[in-house]
């Protein structure tokens, strides 16, 4: 007996709002006025292929609610908002526990979620008099010009950033560690001395500032030309320079200088 055939069900479509079926038609009397499809984009505040999309479903947008999407950082509200009341503010820090417990998201989505819980000025409101509200010292100072200010030389700050820089590493153990250090590894540098490296680097794992942690440990991977750099009064700068000059010579040519004409352009000015 040969086989029945299935019966056919057109697809079953979302339910038309009132939203949309309204501005649906709208956009079809404008059509039975004869104004063109450009004209009718504009006045509803909608692109040419939205309107061709409509006419080709023959219904308007679907103005419905939208489910919410699943996030993989949902699991683990419950822990930084813990973790939040118990007073850590380092999303950086949170991420690296939420690893440790299985997290596989990036840290740009705890970013996301702790801004939601910070205290933005534009949401605690106004007082009616601002000039009642006593002004902070340190309204005006960002975390940029705080690592300005511990990267200056000695003698270069304005006595006013240097009594700020002062506060602050006096309101804050951990920003005085950084700061001791990164002036003791900028003296390094501007004296040309590895006398000081081994106590800095030991310095480093003992300190509370793990941020300096990587940097260490490039240090300690390429000791032998960090030590070479510090100590030797040769640098690269000349060979860079070279280097960026040969760079220009191809660009003048627009990358099509073989080696006979570099040669020839490079090495009588060498």
């Amino acid at each position: 007996m040969p086989a029945e055939p299935l019966p056919v069900f057109p697809p079953a479509r979302r339910p038309r709002q009132p939203v949309g079926e309204a501005r649906y038609q709208q956009m079809l009397a404008l059509q039975e006025a004869g104004i063109p499809t450009g004209v009718i984009a504009k006045r509803l505040g909608v692109g040419q292929r939205t309107i061709q999309h409509w006419l080709a479903q023959k219904h308007g947008p679907y103005a419905g609610p939208c489910k919410p999407r699943r996030s993989p950082l949902d699991w683990s509200t419950r822990y930084l908002r813990e973790r939040w009341d118990a007073g850590e503010r380092n999303g950086t820090v949170l991420w690296e526990e939420l690893k440790a417990k299985g997290y596989t998201g990036s840290s740009r989505s705890v970013y996301r979620r702790l801004a939601t819980r910070r205290e933005h000025p534009r949401k605690r409101g106004l007082p009616a008099s601002l000039e009642s509200v006593t002004r902070s010292p340190f309204e005006d100072v960002t975390p940029g010009k705080v690592v300005g200010w511990m990267l200056a030389r000695p003698g270069e700050l304005r006595p006013e950033a240097e009594a700020q820089l002062d506060q602050i590493t006096q309101m804050d153990g951990t920003l005085a560690q950084a700061r001791e250090l990164t002036h003791r590894f900028l003296d390094l540098i501007r004296d040309h001395s590895s006398e000081g490296l081994e106590s800095w680097l030991k310095d480093i794992r003992d300190s509370s500032v793990r941020q300096f942690l990587p940097f260490a440990r490039s240090i300690e991977r390429d000791k032998a030309a960090i030590l070479a750099g510090l100590t030797l009064p040769y640098s690269t700068g000349p060979v860079e320079g070279h280097i960026n000059r040969l760079k220009l010579i191809k660009r003048e040519a627009y990358g099509r200088a073989g080696l006979s004409y570099l040669q020839h352009r490079f090495l009588p000015a060498a």
